[in-house]
């Protein structure tokens, strides 16, 4: 029977998971992450972030990490990191907010 229920996903929703395992990791240790990320105008830059979580909307991965350089939150698709690794340094901020409630401030329905 599965022969005929075929699941076609485009590449850019199977090859998101190179970096899943680290950001999981680094989720459930709460360890500082190193990673390169290429934003939507191209430009490629190195940020320390602290994740709080994963999630999948618009077709996408999507990690929500506090971002030590800009000193906020922010939403770093998963397709656009290059590197990933793990400090080994512990979360410096500690009130992050919840995933939940940052899904909240987004405006698309996940």
């Amino acid at each position: 029977m599965t022969n005929n229920i075929p699941l076609q996903l485009p590449a850019r929703l199977s090859n998101d998971y190179e970096w899943l395992s680290k950001i999981q990791t680094a989720i459930s240790t709460r360890q500082i992450l190193d990673i390169s990320y290429t934003n939507n105008n191209n430009e490629t830059s190195r940020r320390k972030v602290e994740a709080i979580g994963l999630v999948f909307y618009a077709f996408s991965w999507h990690l929500i990490a506090w971002c030590h350089y800009r000193n906020d939150y922010r939403d770093f698709k998963i397709s656009r990191i290059l590197t990933v690794s793990s400090t080994g340094e512990a979360f410096v901020k500690s009130d992050h907010i919840s995933l939940n409630d940052y899904m909240k401030l987004l405006p698309v329905n996940y």
